[in-house]
């Protein structure tokens, strides 16, 4: 079973410069997910922003935020797909009741650092066969960057 999973992120970063102005937006939608163990997860957002130095997938639950491509507990299970931007995916496979967890985006650029504070998306992995809709669309929110 695959589960996949989008949200949107809309960055509003406003820099004046010499070539004028820019802007880009964040907009993101909180969900809840539920998934059986086993399974694989793709949790997507889309980004509109052309240049960072550093983007990654982590878990919030964490003190420090740590690319869950490095956490052993993730080992040879967690892939990220996509570009810097528009659409960038991860997948998670062989998922594991203690995978449980909100997962967060987040990127830095030369100028500032986004997606630490924002709610993420939660899964929830469970061993049950049955298994109910629980995405749940709580709150648009917006962020804005300057």
């Amino acid at each position: 079973m695959r589960v996949v999973l989008l949200f949107d992120l809309l960055l509003c970063h406003c820099v004046s410069g010499v070539q004028g102005q820019s802007c880009y937006r964040v907009t993101y939608t909180k969900r809840t997910i539920c998934v059986l163990k086993g399974s694989t997860v793709d949790i997507s957002c889309t980004v509109g922003y052309y240049y960072t130095t550093s983007s990654f997938w982590f878990r919030s639950d964490k003190s420090t935020p740590e690319d869950l491509t490095t956490d052993p507990g993730y080992a040879g299970r967690v892939e990220y797909t996509g570009t810097y931007r528009g659409l960038v995916t991860l997948r998670i496979t062989d998922l594991r009741e203690e995978d449980s967890a909100e997962y967060r985006f987040t990127f830095k650029t030369d100028n500032f650092e986004w997606g630490h504070s924002l709610p993420g998306t939660t899964l929830s992995v469970t061993g049950n066969t049955t298994l109910y809709d629980t995405t749940v669309n709580h709150n648009e929110l917006q962020e804005k960057i300057y």
